[in-house]
């Protein structure tokens, strides 16, 4: 048992290494940024050796044959634009039937059941071949 400043008694184990109280400790891990591993207080002067930079021998050329190739030639981006045009078409057509309901009435001369029958074959074909397309 040892007695600190303030007369309050404390254990201290003797099989545990103890670190000199002094120096900056980080506020991440509480690391002493000025002992070293073996538990002895580094020189205020002391700084980490640097290597020196050396130039690279790399060239330009030398990089661009380690940038791969698409393997479509790079038309991906047209691909999911077309795709995302031919959605936009189908689905507002399907999801604004109703919209033109009247009007397709009153184009065809034909009852609303039938017409709404056009509409409802278009999504119901439409969602029935998403699994079907994307397996």
């Amino acid at each position: 048992m040892t007695e600190d400043d303030g007369g309050n008694k404390t254990q201290v184990r003797s099989d545990v290494k103890r670190r000199p109280e002094s120096g900056m400790k980080s506020a991440k891990n509480g690391a002493d940024h000025n002992v070293n591993d073996n538990g002895k207080k580094r020189d205020p002067g002391h700084q980490r050796k640097r290597h020196p930079t050396q130039e690279s021998e790399v060239s330009l050329e030398d990089v661009e044959e380690y940038i791969p190739t698409p393997p479509d030639g790079g038309w991906g981006w047209v691909i999911v634009f077309a795709s995302m045009i031919c959605n936009l078409i189908v689905d507002g057509i399907g999801y604004s039937f109703g919209v033109f309901l009247s009007e397709f009435v009153e184009a065809f001369k034909e009852p609303k059941s039938k017409v709404t029958l056009v509409g409802s074959l278009l999504c119901g074909t439409y969602l029935f071949a998403g699994p079907v397309v994307s397996a």
